[in-house]
């Protein structure tokens, strides 16, 4: 402390005026690194959420596929057994009757 004693009053003044300086300095560098990094993690989550919606909407697709998919095989399901019934007594006819 003695070496504060002994400095001249400028170096006294630019000492008072350096120290603020350099703490606003830290706490501002600071502040800017926590901003840039929540906007790098906001930049990966919204590449995320975009991500997830092409994926959800893939998956709705893939579902609307699949239950077309599912239709589909009950129409011919039913075609296939509406003709089995329709032509069954034709061909008990002609079976019988050939005998």
């Amino acid at each position: 402390m003695q070496w504060i004693r002994n400095a001249k009053i400028n170096y006294k003044l630019i000492f008072m005026i350096v120290l603020p300086m350099l703490g606003l300095l830290y706490f501002s560098s600071n502040a800017i690194y926590e901003k840039v990094k929540e906007l790098s993690e906001l930049n990966r989550l919204q590449t995320l959420v975009t991500t997830e919606i092409y994926i959800n909407d893939l998956i709705h697709e893939i579902q609307k596929s699949g239950a077309f998919y599912q239709v589909t095989l009950k129409i011919i399901r039913l075609r296939v057994n509406y003709s089995i019934n329709v032509s069954l007594p034709k061909i008990r006819q002609v079976l019988f009757v050939s005998n």
